[in-house]
């Protein structure tokens, strides 16, 4: 049932929507979702980094920088092994050229959502990023 729904809907596409401005609505269809993708990122990084420097002691807080990254790497490892089951999440950017010149463009939900929940939590303890 689920094939003669996405043909009818490619149909109903082929008829009522040139190619044109299909491409021009998955444009920003995906632009949408990437700006939703950033503004994540960035309000976890600032709920992290609020938690993390909250109510501390000046004295007490100057030395907890040194490890704060290691607490995000740590809970790094700890994400990709209990939520992701220790799957290969790789690298952003070397996993979506991948996935378009060798999968046909195809990128695993579980690679999509890693680099967002694994990004925030990298930044937000101050782990390197780039």
């Amino acid at each position: 049932m689920e094939r003669a729904l996405k043909d009818k809907i490619l149909l109903w596409r082929r008829r009522f929507i040139p190619q044109k401005y299909f491409i021009i609505l998955l444009a920003v269809f995906t632009g949408f979702l990437a700006g939703v993708a950033a503004v994540i990122i960035k309000n976890t990084v600032h709920f992290i980094q609020y938690i993390l420097t909250h109510g501390f002691a000046e004295n007490v807080h100057n030395y907890l920088y040194f490890i704060y990254p290691l607490i995000g790497l740590f809970l790094n490892y700890q994400v990709i092994l209990k939520l992701f089951k220790g799957e290969d999440v790789g690298h952003g950017i070397p996993n979506t050229l991948y996935a378009i010149s060798k999968s046909h463009g195809i990128i695993k939900k579980m690679a999509m959502y890693a680099s967002v929940i694994t990004s925030a939590i990298t930044v937000g303890f101050g782990g390197s990023v780039g």
